[in-house]
């Protein structure tokens, strides 16, 4: 299988496939000879676009055609009833001495390029930013589901312990994934939470100075609005992220907080925009204290470790992008069992 190609190759005969028949192929050989459940090929696949399950019953199906595949005595992809599919057959990678395919196995290997080696995939204890998307990996499932509530509500929180990765979740996972014709922005609570929205929205009205002139005014309720609908305008949706929304409460004083959380509330309501807060879970009891805030409470979006599988993806790929790879799986596993829990 060489997937930059979309291609697969048996017996001597060459035939192009799809995409997203690809992409289904490519996580079940990733979790060769494990069962991957209809829900998990769904979220990896398709992430933000709503389908049926019948679209994944049919790519398999054309898959098996592919392969030359019987479901009923399968020899590559195995239906567990109700519940999803095994890759059965026996995956290895294969190099390739054709510079512009790549053959793969377990997960895709982008090819080195010039320079790039000299970085770390792994950026420590720093968050992951916008720019790191190709590096962050094991959240892919939590962003779909994530998308799914977002474009149904118009007011949410994400909630978790310290040091989690919350924000990491939402600038490298979150915001990349955006469905098409959504504009999105974050800001941070911080200091002058209405500064940090104007900061927020002044790139997005690059070559508009009369909008940049307004954001000056953006501490009024109503001109934050005017400037924030405007903004809005621009798109089929849009999406305001506040991150480390705690910072609202521990770093301004009451008379700042009533004022924002209020703001956000009419945000949502009169602005049409869905606007989404990130706090340490310790202070989400702190929204209490505002009525704008609380249907926050109807559905909240706790942010976990990943499971096992999850970071050993996040371990693993980074890595993988630059075309190296662990000799010996069993270095992987001690760390992985090292930080578990």
């Amino acid at each position: 299988m060489e997937p930059r190609i979309n291609r697969l190759t048996r017996d001597g005969e060459s035939i192009q496939i799809e995409l997203k028949m690809m992409d289904v192929l490519v996580c079940l050989a990733r979790h060769a000879g494990e069962m991957v459940e209809r829900r998990q090929l769904i979220d990896t696949v398709w992430a933000t676009e709503f389908i049926s399950a019948t679209i994944l019953t049919r790519a398999i199906a054309e898959l098996r055609n592919a392969l030359g595949d019987d479901a009923r005595n399968p020899s590559f992809i195995e239906t567990i009833h109700r519940r999803g599919y095994r890759l059965i057959a026996p995956v290895e990678r294969v190099d390739s001495d054709d510079p512009t395919t790549s053959k793969v196995a377990r997960f895709p290997v982008s090819e080195r390029r010039a320079g790039e080696e000299e970085r770390s995939p792994y950026p420590g204890l720093a968050a992951f930013t916008e720019e790191d998307v190709e590096f962050f990996f094991g959240r892919e499932s939590e962003v779909s589901q994530l998308w799914r509530k977002l474009t149904t509500r118009r007011l949410l929180a994400v909630i978790g312990p310290s040091g989690v990765g919350k924000s990491s979740y939402l600038r490298a996972g979150l915001m990349p994934a955006a469905p098409g014709g959504w504009g999105c922005v974050i800001c941070q609570g911080g200091v002058g939470p209405f500064a940090s929205l104007a900061r927020a929205l002044a790139p997005e009205f690059e070559g508009d100075p009369e909008a940049i002139s307004k954001l000056v005014d953006i501490g009024h309720e109503s001109a934050a609005v005017a400037i924030t609908s405007r903004w809005r305008e621009r798109h089929e949706q849009a999406l305001l992220v506040v991150d480390q929304f705690e910072e609202l409460f521990t770093l301004n004083p009451p008379e700042v907080q009533k004022r924002f959380a209020e703001l956000l509330a009419r945000l949502a309501r009169d602005a049409d925009v869905h606007v989404l807060l990130s706090m340490r879970d310790d202070f989400l009891y702190r929204c209490h204290d505002h009525d704008a805030l609380m249907p926050i409470f109807a559905e909240l979006t706790p942010v976990k470790v990943p499971a096992a599988e999850d970071l050993r993806r996040a371990l693993v790929q980074p890595a993988a992008r630059f075309g190296y790879s662990f000799d010996d799986d069993g270095l992987a596993n001690e760390m992985l069992e090292t930080v578990k829990g």
